[in-house]
Parts: structure tokens; C-alpha cells; sequence
């Protein structure tokens, strides 16, 4: 047992870091599909919604041709003998433009046709006998409803459907006098509809109805593709003796292998840097408890402690940034050449893009801490332009002021009343840019951030940023500059905080030979001062 025990002591920071890698990338990889899903689920709604929209034009474009028929019932009922049929035909061609023909069957056998030539093959053919045409005829005299078959390749009319009308005479109208025929070009008719219209990169489609006799799938007009799915939307249309169907399946954003490759790549980077990252720091902690063993002093095993601690955070920031610049390289490529991209994989480049430049900033500024931990940041004072450097710093977090609409006022800055500052213009920039996201992070929606520059003494300006953020509460403004009592709070839209920012900038104006302080007020906002030298000529 104590051999078993000695030999997970020496491994059991590996294991660590493989559990952590392992449950780091499953929850990535989780994250990752249930994206997919979503998106999958927002397509078959827009789907639904096409289909609802293309089968309501469908029917309204086919009621709106069949009422062919329902013009030469009207002329058959004021003159049977319809002696100006060819007059009406002509007439109605002009209106209906999908129209192939029309024909009358009085007592069910053709005896007028339009256009002539090209169905004089059919006069004589009597409806209510042939196989083909008597199963619908029959059907349409029983019930007094016109019938609607095909659409099928008919030897004069081409690909159409036939609108066949029985016509009933009389006083009580129970009189069966016989049909008046409409001959549709069923192109013609879908190119009338909105199924025109599809977006075929984003759906495929299916127009089709089932067969009377054997139930089977008559399918008028499909794209390519299989539609065995259970993501099919079928959406009924009503047609005069039975119902079409159609069908639309959403086309998923097809993943490229560009893409797969670097959402996993991503994935599985950010997990080797984290397991890596808990290894170092057990496998520090285990280093420092056995020097401490080993010397057996207090104090030089606080100061061992803080050295290694300070040293593996510059370690930390060094080996992250490296892989999190690549991806934000890789990222940014792909942002400049998306043309062949679909919209959902330009959405998950550009977050990943947004992601990796936010991170590679936080991993500059935590750098530069472990820097001022180690002393080995110096500042190197140059003469610069306050308000240029305050409108840099501003085009950096431009994104986020516009997120939450917050007014970012410099009108009280007059470039040309002071002289140029003499700092460190990094420092100041880092102070600038940390300054102005608390009030950011802290000032809600439709607020306004202010920034007055005065010159109180000789040699120095005092750059006061006030917001009107939420304030702080009294008993911790004295506290804010304190490393060691600083509280990490989230902002008015859980905006994430480390607690070093105030910290870093004490440091950093202290070391220019400035002063830093705040007053606030809850409920009203804060205002942050802080002094840096004049460049003296």
C-alpha cells in the first residue's frame, strides 16, 4: 500500500492535469454542438415559416387560375350552344397567361377546343368512358365539384394539370349540361408562386401528392437531395379534390474542415494551456513545501513563496500569449477571406477572434503586473500628447462604450491650453485604459463618462475621469488602491473583473512621481484623479 501510495503522490499532479484537460475539453466540445443545435433549431423555425408562406401562394395563384372554368360555366348557362366559345377562349388567354387550352364536353364528349390545332386530336373523346379520364369525370358529376388532375405530361398540353368543371342547367340547376376544361402549364403556374423564390443554397423542397389508387408519393417538382429526415416541414395545400403537400428541409451550415479544424484546435489549446497551467502551479506548490521543509525558515519560505508565485505568473503570461496571438492571427485571416464562409461560420470566427484579442489584452496587462511584482518595470518618462493618447485609448474601448450606449465626453479637453506630459507613455496608457473600463464596467446603459484635464500645480496636470456608474460605497474608497483588500465586483452587465486594475495604476503613477485618489458617491458615480508631470522646457 505504501508503495501504491508513494507512486500516486509522484504522479497525481499529472493526473490532475489530465482530468482537468479532460473535463475542460468535453465542456468545450459540449458548448461547441449545443451552438450547432441551436442553429439547427432557429433553421427548421424559418422553415416552418418559408413553407407557410410558399403553400398560401400556391393555393391562392391555383384558385385564382381554376376560375377559368368557372367563367365558361357562366357563358354555358346564358347559351348552352356557346356559339362565340372560340371569341371567349381568345379572351381568357389573354388574362390567364399559363393557360395551355380549353375545351368544352357537353354531356362529357369534347366538341370544342381552344386552341384548335392544337387539340383537334381530342374532339370526340368522351370523358365519362375512357379509363383515363373516367374515374375523376364520374367523381366531379357525383359531387358537383370541379376536379383537379395531375399535373402530368399530356401529348398536346405538355407538363400540366386539367381543371375539369361539371356545369349544371336548369331551373334548379340539376341539369347535367357537361364540362368546361381548363389545360394549366404547371411551370408556368409554380413560376407564379413564391416556390420560385426559395433560397436554394438554404432548402431543399419537394411539391408532391399521394397516389388515389396506391398511396405512393407523385412528386410535380423537387430540388436535389434526400428527404429522409426527421427534420422535414410538410405543410398541406388544399387543391378542389384533395390536398397537395409540400415539403422543405433546411440545409445545415455544412461545417468546412477549415472550420472544424480550428474550433477543435481552438478548444484543445485553450485545455492543454489550462491542464498545463494547474500542473505548474501543484507541481510549484510541491517544490515550495519541500524547500520549506528543507530549510526550515519561516521567512525565507514566505519570500521563496512570492518569488515563485510572481515568476510563474510571468511564465503563465508568457507561454498563453503566444498560442492565444496565433489564434487571433488565424482568426483575423479568416475574417479577410470569408467570401466562401456561410453566415454562421463567419459568426464563429469572428467570436473567436473577438475572444482571443480580448484575452491576448488581458494577458499584456498581467504581464506588465508581474513585471511592477518583480521590479522590473522602470519607468521611462517621454514627452507625448495627453488628449491624443486619451482618444487612442478611447478607439481601444470604442466597442465597448457603443454595447451599453454610454456617452464618452472630451469636450472639456482644450489641446491647445496645455503643454505636453513627461511620464512613461505605456504606464499612463495602461492607467488610462484601466481607469476608463471600471467606469465602463460600472456605469449602466445610457450613461455618460466624462474626462477634464486641469492644471492645479506648475508642474503637473491632474486628469480627472468621472462617470455617473452606481458609486462605491464610502467605506471602500479608501481601500480601492490597496492590492492586498481590493475586491473583484462584476459591473452593471456582469462585466468580469481580476481586482488588479486599481492596483496596477497606483503603481504606475506612483512611479512617474504622481498621486492617485477617487471620491464617489452611491447612486451618483465616481470621479478618479490622478497627477502626472508637465514636460518642462
Amino acid at each position: 500500500m505504501d508503495i501504491i501510495y508513494k507512486r500516486y503522490k509522484s504522479y497525481k499532479n499529472i493526473i490532475r492535469a489530465i482530468l482537468v484537460f479532460a473535463f475542460s475539453s468535453s465542456f468545450g466540445f459540449w458548448i461547441l454542438f449545443n451552438q450547432i443545435s441551436q442553429i439547427k433549431q432557429d433553421k427548421i423555425r424559418d422553415a416552418t415559416i418559408t413553407a407557410t408562406n410558399i403553400a398560401y401562394s400556391i393555393e391562392k395563384e391555383l384558385l385564382n387560375t381554376i376560375t377559368t372554368t368557372k367563367t365558361l360555366e357562366v357563358l354555358v348557362e346564358n347559351d348552352p350552344s356557346f356559339k362565340n366559345f372560340d371569341e371567349a377562349a381568345q379572351q381568357l388567354f389573354e388574362v390567364f397567361d399559363g393557360l395551355v387550352g380549353l375545351q368544352l364536353a357537353p354531356n362529357g364528349k369534347i366538341s370544342r377546343v381552344y386552341p384548335y390545332e392544337k387539340f383537334k386530336t381530342a374532339i370526340g373523346s368522351d370523358l365519362l368512358i375512357n379509363e383515363l379520364t373516367a374515374l375523376d369525370a364520374t367523381k366531379a358529376v357525383i359531387t358537383k365539384k370541379l376536379t383537379l388532375a395531375g399535373p402530368y405530361d399530356i401529348v398536346q398540353g405538355g407538363f400540366s394539370m386539367v381543371a375539369r368543371n361539371p356545369v349544371f342547367i336548369g331551373e334548379n340547376n340539376d341539369q347535367f349540361w357537361g364540362f368546361t376544361i381548363a389545360i394549366i402549364d404547371f411551370r408556368n403556374f409554380i413560376e407564379k408562386t413564391n416556390l420560385q423564390f426559395i433560397d436554394k443554397k438554404a432548402y431543399q423542397y419537394q411539391l408532391w401528392r399521394e397516389s388515389p389508387d396506391s398511396n405512393d408519393k407523385i412528386i410535380f417538382i423537387s430540388s436535389d437531395g434526400d428527404f429522409l429526415n426527421d427534420d422535414v416541414v410538410v405543410k398541406p395545400i388544399t387543391v378542389p379534390n384533395g390536398e397537395w403537400y409540400l415539403s422543405i428541409l433546411p440545409v445545415y451550415a455544412r461545417l468546412t474542415l477549415l472550420y472544424l479544424a480550428l474550433a477543435i484546435l481552438f478548444i484543445l489549446i485553450f485545455s492543454a494551456i489550462l491542464s498545463y497551467l494547474i500542473y505548474r502551479i501543484y507541481n510549484s506548490n510541491r517544490i515550495l513545501i519541500s524547500q520549506s521543509e528543507e530549510l526550515r525558515e519561516n521567512e525565507r519560505q514566505l519570500t521563496s513563496s512570492n518569488n515563485t508565485k510572481q515568476k510563474l505568473l510571468s511564465l503563465m503570461a508568457h507561454d498563453i500569449r503566444g498560442p492565444i496571438g496565433a489564434i487571433h492571427s488565424i482568426s483575423q485571416f479568416l475574417k479577410t477571406d470569408n467570401s466562401n464562409l456561410t453566415s454562421f461560420q463567419q459568426e464563429s470566427i469572428d467570436h473567436i477572434n473577438k475572444t482571443a484579442f480580448s484575452t491576448h489584452q488581458l494577458l499584456n496587462n498581467l504581464l506588465e503586473w508581474a513585471k511592477t511584482q518583480n521590479n522590473d518595470l522602470n519607468a521611462k518618462p517621454q514627452a507625448f500628447d495627453l488628449k491624443s493618447l486619451i482618444n487612442d485609448v478611447k478607439s481601444v474601448l470604442n466597442t465597448n462604450l457603443e454595447m451599453k450606449n454610454i456617452v464618452f465626453d472630451t469636450q472639456q479637453i482644450d489641446e491647445n491650453e496645455f503643454a505636453k506630459a513627461w511620464a512613461d507613455k505605456g504606464m499612463i496608457e495602461t492607467v488610462l485604459r484601466n481607469l476608463i473600463s471600471n467606469s465602463i464596467k460600472f456605469t449602466p446603459v445610457n450613461g455618460t463618462i466624462s474626462i477634464h484635464i486641469t492644471r492645479t500645480e506648475v508642474n503637473y496636470f491632474t486628469v480627472i475621469i468621472n462617470d455617473t456608474g452606481v458609486g462605491i460605497p464610502a467605506e471602500k474608497v479608501a481601500n480601492l488602491f490597496i492590492s492586498d483588500q481590493i475586491e473583484s465586483t462584476n459591473g452593471t452587465m456582469n462585466e468580469k473583473g481580476n481586482g488588479l486594475g486599481l492596483s496596477m495604476c497606483k503603481e504606475f503613477v506612483t512611479k512617474n512621481n504622481g498621486k492617485i485618489w477617487a471620491e464617489s458617491q452611491v447612486g451618483k458615480g465616481s470621479t478618479f484623479y490622478f497627477t502626472i508631470p508637465v514636460e518642462l522646457n
